[in-house]
């Protein structure tokens, strides 16, 4: 770990551990109690997790490198340099992973505006004509393709993930463009004629050709990742410059969307997307937000259009109507790590939806929200209050001693590099070159009572805090029914208000659970929402413990949103 400090190292970068921890632990800089304490706690979680079990962890080497693709290189690859060996044995674990893969892109996919257009049904489109538009509907599948930047650090083609250290090489990537033609050509005898225009650049060409169209499709994005890479492509460092489409997306959905009246568009987008550009276009007849689908994109969003999958994602984020309906703390910070604009965090609770509450704000879509090709009710609630409302939790209850260690300085021989020690260039060694490290900066002075004995936080005592946090004050149940003609899932939603604290403000609502519940037609499910009193508790500054209020009455919301409630009930 790299990060500010005074030992400066063969990378450029200085850290406050390595060489530095031990000469801030030999002058007493560091008590050495606190160094044990720190080493203990990250021992004791590798035996919990049963990490000294041989048969369980087998002593073997990662059988791949994060940094190269080689079968052969530097064992050691951030030196460069050193023993070379085999890093790569291409292993393969995939398995039928592409089962989980594309589950987890179907029911990531929101529907957010449905004019009855969706599902298309197949055998309906023999002769008729089908444009598909924008990059993002991708190439065609080719060998090569999903992988056109370093840690996917570029909008080309169709997004399935954003970009950085957490990024992968896709073995295989089925783009929207040839799924959706093997979806419609998938009966012999109502095959369609097809027209695909990829680049986002040609919205005259693109205009003219969706004026002769029976159905539409326009595919746009919006990418991002961490600020190491800048998008050559978009000039996007890190996080987005805006909430719009990328690349001349929305003018896209404009070209398709004024020239062709049964227009699908598709979103893939690391996060909310303002839509307003085209949304209202009388031709938009559905939204769909597919978020970042991974390799299955295409498949995954070919069941959704079909209807072989009904879709039950839903918003994880409020869509604004303009950047500024999310508040002064939501605004773009144009380079990473700069420093204006300066985030304080001054904004408190009122994040996305708090913040459309707490200002009144209409969204365009709301937290929570999510269309189906059914249709569900949630009523028939039964409160059950199991225990009183007691403003703060019992008293923690007594555990374990922590162990006392005999903690002495070690020899400072122990402390130096041992001789004959080779050195890998850019690590970080525990290890003195010298004896006069230890003392080339004086040791701090300890604040007032350092070492007084503080007794311990109430909140405390347990895993999560104090046990008592998870008691169930209140059980809600409702009655979840399908009122449609198909199968489909619904995810019910509990939202509480807080009463009135004289000094303390609360936001409106506040997410406490869900649910998703799978409903055959007509058929109905019972939902039962534990409410804990750490869902009724506010964090109090004096007392530093989680308060529960006691007068008043906590409002509980049921439904499909942030703004639809079905049911209302009072604790």
């Amino acid at each position: 770990m790299v990060m500010p400090g005074n030992i400066l190292h063969d990378n450029g970068g200085y850290s406050l551990f390595g060489a530095n921890l031990t000469a801030a632990a030999m002058n007493s800089t560091v008590p050495l109690e606190r160094l044990d304490d720190m080493v203990l706690r990250v021992v004791a979680a590798w035996y919990q997790m049963s990490q000294d079990n041989k048969s369980k962890f087998p002593e073997e080497k990662p059988n791949f490198s994060s940094w190269t693709d080689e079968k052969e290189d530097f064992i050691y690859h951030g030196a460069g340099e050193g023993e070379r060996g085999v890093v790569n044995q291409y292993v393969k674990v995939q398995s039928d992973h592409w089962k989980t893969a594309r589950q987890i892109a179907v029911e990531g996919t929101v529907l957010v505006k449905n004019s009855g257009i969706l599902p298309l049904q197949r055998g309906k489109f023999g002769g008729k004509s089908i444009g598909i538009y924008g990059e993002d509907a991708g190439p065609e599948d080719q060998e090569g393709f999903p992988n056109f930047c370093k840690d996917r650090g570029c909008t080309k083609g169709s997004l399935g993930s954003g970009w950085g250290s957490g990024a992968v090489e896709y073995a295989v990537f089925h783009s929207p463009l040839t799924e959706l033609k093997r979806a419609f050509n998938s009966c012999a005898d109502d095959v369609p004629n097809f027209t695909a225009i990829t680049d986002n650049g040609e919205t005259a060409h693109i205009a003219k050709s969706a004026s002769s169209q029976d159905l539409c499709f326009a595919f746009i994005n919006s990418n991002a990742g961490e600020g190491y890479i800048t998008d050559p492509l978009t000039g996007v460092a890190g996080d987005r410059n805006d909430l719009y489409a990328q690349r001349g997306g929305d003018n896209v959905a404009k070209a398709v969307a004024r020239n062709c009246g049964n227009t699908i568009v598709i979103v893939h987008a690391v996060g909310p997307v303002i839509l307003e550009k085209w949304i209202d276009i009388p031709g938009v007849k559905a939204v769909i937000l597919a978020h970042l689908p991974g390799q299955e994109s295409g498949k995954a969003l070919a069941q959704i259009l079909f209807g072989d999958a009904n879709p039950s994602g839903k918003l994880p984020y409020t869509i604004g109507k303009s950047l500024k309906d999310y508040g002064p703390g939501a605004q773009i910070m144009y380079h990473p790590n700069a420093e204006v604009p300066q985030q304080t965090f001054k904004e408190g609770f009122e994040v996305d939806y708090r913040y459309f509450d707490k200002h009144a704000i209409t969204p365009r879509y709301p937290f929570g929200y999510g269309l189906s090709y059914t249709s569900f009710s949630i009523s028939s609630p039964k409160l059950v209050q199991h225990i009183p409302k007691t403003a703060f939790p019992p008293p923690r209850p007594d555990t374990i001693t922590p162990p006392t260690i005999q903690s002495s300085l070690p020899p400072v021989s122990e402390v130096l590099f041992p001789k004959n020690f080779k050195r890998i260039l850019h690590y970080i060694y525990p290890y003195l070159s010298s004896a006069s490290e230890i003392f080339s900066r004086h040791p701090v002075s300890y604040p007032k009572d350092y070492f007084t004995t503080r007794p311990l936080s109430p909140a405390g005592g347990g895993e999560g805090g104090n046990p008592a946090l998870w008691d169930v004050v209140a059980s809600l149940e409702v009655a979840v029914k399908n009122t449609g003609d198909v199968a489909g899932a619904e995810v019910a939603q509990l939202y509480i208000g807080f009463p009135e604290v004289e000094g303390v403000e609360f936001p409106v609502r506040v997410l406490r659970g869900f649910e998703k519940v799978h409903l055959e037609k007509g058929d109905e499910k019972k939902v039962t929402f534990e409410i804990r009193r750490r869902d009724l508790s506010f964090w109090d500054v004096e007392a530093q413990n989680w308060r529960m209020p006691t007068k008043g009455k906590f409002t509980l919301r049921v439904g499909n949103s942030s703004r639809n409630s079905q049911v209302d009930v009072k604790l």
